[in-house]
Order: C-alpha cells, then sequence, then structure tokens
C-alpha cells in the first residue's frame, strides 16, 4: 500500500496575496506515487486567477464542493482533464466531500505538474524572448534530415492494394510494380513479408517511404491465424527499435516501426468475416489500422452505403478501434478532424490504371465497363479522402500515436518483464 503525505498548503509569502479562505476542514492527503521533487511557487497574479475564480463558485462559504472541482480545473487550463488527470484528483482527494482553499491550490500543483498547458495560469513575457521561433528551426531540421513512414497494407490478393499504392504516391511505388515479374507473380504458398523503399521529395520536403507488402493473406487454404507472421514481423519492428535505444551508441535510430496499416476489406457487401475481425482485432494492439473496402466501384452507391454501416457495426460490436481514437491533450479542432474521418470510415478506394488531359487537368481514373471512375473526385470513392487522411491532416499523428501509443506499450511490457 502506498504511503500517504500529508500537505500543508503555500507558503508565508504566497499567502499574504491571498484571503483566508478559511481553515481546512480535512487536511488532503496526496498518494507518493503523485509527490514530485519539483514544487511550483505560484505569483501573486497566479494566486489571484486562482482565488477569483474559488470565490466565484464557493461565494460566501469556504470550502469547494468536491464535485465542482473539475469544472473549475477546466476553466482555469482552459482545455478538458485527461484521464490520467481525472484518476489523480480522485487519488488525491479520495474521503474528501469539500476543499478549502489551500487544499485545492495542492490540486492544482500536482495537475500542472503533469501538462505544460496551463491555460489562465501561463506566464506571458515581458517583452521578445525568442523562443517563438522554434516552429522554424523544427522546419529546418525536417527539411535537412527529412522523415521516415512505414506503411504496411495487409489484405487477399486481387483487392487492389498495388494499384492503390502507386495511386496515393503518385508513382509506380509499389512492391508489384517494383517487381521484374509484376502481375505474373505466383500465389505464395505461406504468408510473405516484403518491403520495397523509395525516397521522395516533394518541394524541399524529402520522405523515406518504406512499403510493406503481405502477399498470401487471406488466400490460403487454412487461413486461421494468418496473421501471426504480420504480427510477429510488426513486433520485430518495435524489439529492434528498444534495442536500438538501449544501445550505448543511439545517435541515430532508423526507425522501421509500421506507423499504418492499411487493412484491405472485400467488397462482398455483407458484414465483416471472422478472418478480418480476428486479424484487425490482433493488429491494433500493435500498429495503426486503417481499414479501406478494395475495389469499391464493383458496388453500387446503395450497396457500399450499406456496405459501410455493417461494417462500422461490425467494428464497433468486436471492439475494433481503427485510427485515429482520442488522445490526451486532442483538442476540440483535433476531435472534429477525428470525427471528419469517422464519417468516411471505412474508406471506399479505387486505384487509377488511366490518365487523361482534360481542360489542362491531369485526371486519373478508372475505366470500368460502366464508365469512369475519376479517383481524385470524392463524389465517386474514397481515395482522395483516405490520401487527405494520410499525408494532410494525421501524417504527424500516425508517427506520433505510434510512438506514444503502440511501441510505449510494447516497451513497457517488455521491460516490466521479470528477467
Amino acid at each position: 500500500m502506498a504511503d500517504y503525505l500529508e500537505v500543508d498548503g503555500h507558503d508565508e509569502q504566497q499567502s499574504k496575496s491571498i484571503p483566508d479562505r478559511g481553515p481546512s476542514q480535512n487536511r488532503l492527503a496526496i498518494s507518493n506515487s503523485y509527490v514530485s521533487d519539483r514544487d511550483i511557487s505560484f505569483t501573486a497574479r497566479q494566486l489571484q486567477v486562482l482565488s477569483n475564480h474559488f470565490a466565484h463558485i464557493v461565494g460566501d462559504g469556504t470550502t469547494l464542493p468536491i464535485e465542482q472541482l473539475d469544472p473549475l480545473l477546466e476553466d482555469i487550463l482552459q482545455h478538458p482533464l485527461s484521464e490520467p488527470q481525472l484518476d489523480m484528483i480522485v487519488t488525491l482527494t479520495k474521503g474528501t466531500e469539500a476543499l478549502a482553499f489551500e487544499q485545492f491550490t495542492t490540486v492544482v500543483r500536482n495537475i500542472l505538474l503533469t501538462t505544460n498547458r496551463w491555460g489562465l495560469l501561463t506566464t506571458g513575457a515581458q517583452g521578445t524572448v525568442g523562443f517563438h521561433s522554434i516552429g522554424d528551426q523544427l522546419q529546418r531540421r525536417l527539411l535537412k534530415q527529412g522523415f521516415t513512414f512505414n506503411v504496411m497494407v495487409v489484405g487477399e490478393t486481387g483487392l487492389g492494394k498495388s494499384t492503390l499504392v502507386d495511386t496515393l504516391f503518385r508513382g509506380q511505388v509499389s512492391r508489384r510494380s517494383c517487381a521484374p515479374n509484376g502481375d505474373h507473380e505466383p500465389l505464395p504458398q505461406t504468408v510473405e513479408i516484403h518491403t520495397v523503399t523509395h525516397v521522395l521529395q516533394e518541394a524541399n520536403v524529402r520522405m523515406k517511404l518504406n512499403i510493406t507488402d503481405t502477399p498470401g493473406f487471406g488466400d490460403l487454404v487454412d487461413n486461421s491465424e494468418c496473421w501471426e507472421p504480420i504480427v510477429q514481423y510488426i513486433e520485430e519492428q518495435h524489439s529492434h527499435y528498444l534495442d536500438a535505444e538501449l544501445a550505448v551508441n543511439r545517435a541515430r535510430i532508423e526507425d522501421s516501426r509500421i506507423h499504418a496499416c492499411l487493412y484491405f476489406l472485400p467488397p462482398t457487401g455483407h458484414s465483416l468475416s471472422p478472418l478480418d475481425v480476428k486479424a484487425m482485432l490482433e493488429l491494433q494492439k500493435l500498429v495503426n489500422v486503417v481499414p479501406v473496402i478494395g475495389k469499391a466501384d464493383t458496388l453500387t452507391k446503395e450497396e457500399l452505403h450499406a456496405f459501410k454501416e455493417r461494417v462500422r457495426e461490425d467494428m464497433e460490436t468486436f471492439g475494433i478501434q481503427p485510427f485515429p481514437q482520442p488522445r490526451e491533450g486532442d483538442e476540440e479542432e483535433d476531435m472534429l478532424r477525428m470525427l471528419e474521418v469517422k464519417e468516411v470510415m471505412p474508406f471506399a478506394v479505387v486505384g487509377h490504371n488511366h490518365e487523361a488531359q482534360i481542360d489542362g487537368q491531369t485526371v486519373r481514373y478508372r475505366k470500368t465497363r460502366y464508365g469512369m471512375v475519376n479517383v481524385d473526385d470524392r463524389s465517386h470513392c474514397d481515395s482522395a479522402a483516405l490520401k487527405e487522411m494520410l499525408f494532410v491532416t494525421h501524417l504527424q499523428d500516425l508517427i506520433d500515436a505510434t510512438a506514444s501509443v503502440h511501441y510505449e506499450a510494447y516497451r513497457r511490457s517488455n521491460l516490466e518483464q521479470p528477467e
């Protein structure tokens, strides 16, 4: 059981700048797990902000009802409290029905130690310090070093995986496009893992692109546990990165961790198959899973809409959590962007096999017996929406989620294992 420490509140110099809010009815016990060797000394302005907000809630009283604590903190910090912060508050205030002002400031101190988003308590610099240029510095470093993006495609043969990859990156970058025998490859007898690497440049930004294909998945007579080689490969990339982090010399760590897994669903118009359910459940533990419907042009708009609804219902029923998911620190703008993606998902994609010049513009399309599908027209398919999510709105989120969610869970699990 954790030891607990009684906290006496703010020091004498600070208490002079704040009116007395009455004696503490119950001293606030703080778990050692939340006690830090760092402390926060409030300025007179910060204490005044806390005092004003405290007084606004308690009125003529001297203590803050515990049910008013969370809304008051969110008002001061100007952002929602994260789950870890809410858990901390529960521990800090266990057995307490109301807080005196000194107890309230103790909670605020502990919360501020977990974040750099201080809201109304932020101190404005007097004049220009210069650190606002950090954005320009990071941009220059990115332009100089470039970055790595690792994509995996998973799905049965014949769903247009290679064609879509070439469409997304506007070039012959897929494994099949780079293979000597191209479309005439024999079907593998087992699930294989193949990676091709390219360095792409757009404007002044260089991207090292690793595309990992998984031929043989879902194509075998017995597809039970055919996802295991894929899961093992993703785990190996986490393991390589962990070994590099623990090495003596780690000046430059090559990142081969998979940032996005495009999981192709066959356009059956029915519910998810048991294979798709199990595979996505296993994959989502290690990687950002992005479900897409391959060769969506084989379905009518009505069939496609109904199929999307079934897939969404199945994912919710079975606990499949595709990227993106809410994360600590998300703001309203982030949540809105996430909801926009959720409305489109699963992405109904079509890869192009023809190009034409129309009114001076290059139109990429797929020719079918029913007509032409413009892959960049969102009224035709979701290929453009998928490309925007991957590269325009959520590229850094994919990389960050890989590091802070999936790799961190793998790292913690391995380092906590007894020797």
